[in-house]
């Protein structure tokens, strides 16, 4: 059974390699080509997780299509999403770096969504610009769903108060 030093000195579980994993290496230069000439994510596949690169292309292209949905509803909403966009990719980037760091030391680094997701949630800048994101779109369709009401009823209560006018002031015939 496999114990961790750093466990009972209040340090963060690591996992132990699985059998056979030898020591790897990886290669500055061809991080930085995979970090910022291809889509997010194909930094963390050059360096072997799979996983975690899916999803974080995933990430990346869901946030596109964010911002190409929202460009019907509200500019505001839109330039957020478009803001999203570089704070998401510098955040692969970084995590990435972070990573080749950690897997040039010598540690196992785990493959999977798991480590995108307390990647984000660690930084507690990115979490709270997700929030504000959030608050914002959903605010601005329940907004949406009461001003597209109101735009809708606007017609029947202007034909409704004509016919008002029209009964209320016609002569009663003697």
């Amino acid at each position: 059974m496999y114990t961790n030093p750093n466990t009972s000195s209040g340090g963060h579980f690591t996992p132990p390699p699985p059998p056979g994993a030898e020591h790897r290496h990886v290669n500055g230069g061809l991080l930085f080509l995979f970090s910022f000439f291809f889509p997010p994510g194909a930094n963390y596949m050059y360096m072997g997780l799979i996983k975690r690169g899916l999803a974080a292309m995933c990430g990346f292209f869901f946030i596109i299509f964010m911002v190409a949905w929202s460009t019907s509803s509200s500019w505001l909403i839109t330039v957020l999403f478009a803001f999203a966009i570089p704070v998401y990719i510098l955040t692969v980037i970084f995590d990435g770096f972070n990573i080749r760091r950690r897997i040039n030391a010598g540690e196992y680094v785990e493959d999977g969504v798991a480590g995108i997701i307390s990647s984000i949630l660690s930084n507690k800048k990115l979490c709270l610009f997700i929030l504000v994101v959030l608050g914002l779109i959903f605010a601005g369709s329940i907004l949406g769903f009461a001003l597209n009401i109101i735009r809708r009823a606007i017609p029947i209560l202007i034909i409704g108060f004509g016919i008002y006018i029209l009964l209320k002031h016609k002569k009663p015939s003697a």
